[in-house]
């Protein structure tokens, strides 16, 4: 083997050495910080919108969702409910070699229930930069009409998993709103959910709400 053949070798092995090194890294000081706040931090109640544009095949959809949760500073887990509140729809002439083509109408759906956790990497007084995972159960709704008349709607069992980070600017310690990217794979069904997306959210913290806004305007007025 030559030298150069050495030195690739010797460079994979490093880069990989130091891959595993960092992800174990990362992974030990995630679970010693989630460690840390729950033993240290009282949870305050998380109420949050999640609405995002998802892309299924060449179309968009708006989906809307929400969630509630409890917040730990620097993670928080959360259920949240999702939905799209107008449905994807899709015209396709067939037998075009007909004096009048036959019209195919399809439209698609979705709706479900979600667990999630989110981990906050780096903060300031304003910006939080964070990554979240979710998994949930709900069902997808495709209907098709053909010219017409013959029609047909199918319900479809869905488990969606997804994955995205975001960015949130807080404009005061219990309000804030955000942008990201993520990823959303239906686990049992065919691709037909499946799709990127990217997120326009609202973070609204209850518990710090409460004791900046409500109680401090109780302590006024006695």
């Amino acid at each position: 083997m030559s030298k150069v053949r050495y030195l690739i070798v010797f460079i994979f092995f490093l880069f990989h050495y130091t891959s595993n090194a960092q992800v174990g890294r990362f992974v030990k000081d995630m679970r010693d910080s989630i460690r840390f706040y729950k033993e240290h931090t009282k949870p305050r109640l998380l109420l949050g919108f999640d609405n995002n544009i998802t892309f299924l095949g060449s179309q968009s959809v708006r989906v809307n969702g929400l969630k509630l949760g409890l917040n730990y500073k620097k993670f928080h887990y959360f259920l949240g409910l999702h939905g799209t509140p107008n449905p994807i729809t899709e015209v396709d002439l067939i037998n075009q070699q007909q004096s009048i083509p036959d019209t195919l109408f399809k439209s698609l759906q979705f709706n479900f229930a979600t667990l999630g956790f989110t981990y906050t990497h780096w903060a300031t007084k304003h910006w939080y930069f964070e990554s979240t995972a979710q998994i949930g159960i709900g069902s997808g709704e495709r209907f098709e009409q053909f010219n017409s008349q013959v029609s047909r709607r199918t319900i479809i069992p869905i488990y969606p998993a997804s994955i995205d980070s975001k960015a949130f600017y807080m404009i005061t310690s219990w309000v804030g709103a955000g942008t990201g990217l993520g990823m959303r794979k239906a686990l049992n069904s065919r691709s037909q959910f499946d799709g990127l997306f990217y997120s326009l959210s609202a973070r609204f913290l209850l518990g710090e709400f409460y004791r900046k806004v409500i109680r401090k305007n109780k302590g006024k007025n006695k």
